[in-house]
């Protein structure tokens, strides 16, 4: 996907620019060993690791797009790596949430989503609306601990350590499998 940064502020809002104003994402990844040729790198800050020390590597491996909150570190790759788009963001979890919802068509405001929280019992919850939903005839999708569901069978997406996914792993790719399901 070919991307004047300029022209789409609203789903990727960013403070500052450094590099090409112009560029091309095939692939979005926080995880710097899954970045290939023109991958969109999010650096975040967890509560173990920050994002922004794996820049290189994301770069090496052929990220085109690099998006962080340290502006410094930001700048400083800029001047090596003139070719690679830089862009510093007030928070890089929302604005790569907001790039996934933009870089797979909005599937996600497209459908209807329910969500199931607490302590015990989310995954009996989840099957048994998904069962209820399905009996009068609505097509449904879950996102569960056993595993990812369209309305006939498990489908088969990489699932993260995460019960609930990251945005560009599988969450928005998901949604726009089942928005194409109908």
């Amino acid at each position: 996907m070919k991307i004047t940064f300029h022209n789409h502020k609203d789903s990727l809002p960013f403070q500052r620019l450094y590099g090409p104003l112009e560029g091309t994402v095939s692939s979005i990844s926080y995880d710097s060993r899954n970045a290939r040729k023109n991958t969109a790198f999010f650096c975040l800050r967890g509560t173990n690791c920050d994002g922004h020390l794996f820049i290189k590597g994301a770069i090496d491996n052929g990220a085109s797009l690099i998006v962080g909150e340290d502006e410094e570190i930001l700048r400083h790759f800029s001047y090596q790596y003139d070719h690679i788009t830089f862009l510093s963001v007030e928070d890089s979890k929302k604005a790569m949430g907001l790039f996934s919802s933009y870089f797979y068509h909005h599937a996600d405001q497209a459908l209807t989503t329910v969500g199931v929280t607490g302590t015990n019992g989310k995954t009996t919850v989840t099957a048994y609306v998904r069962s209820l939903l399905n009996g009068v005839r609505m097509r449904t999708g879950s996102i569960e601990t056993a595993g990812i569901w369209d309305h006939e069978k498990e489908l088969n997406f990489t699932h993260t350590t995460h019960t609930t996914p990251e945005a560009p792993d599988t969450f928005m790719k998901l949604f726009l499998t089942l928005f194409k399901k109908g």
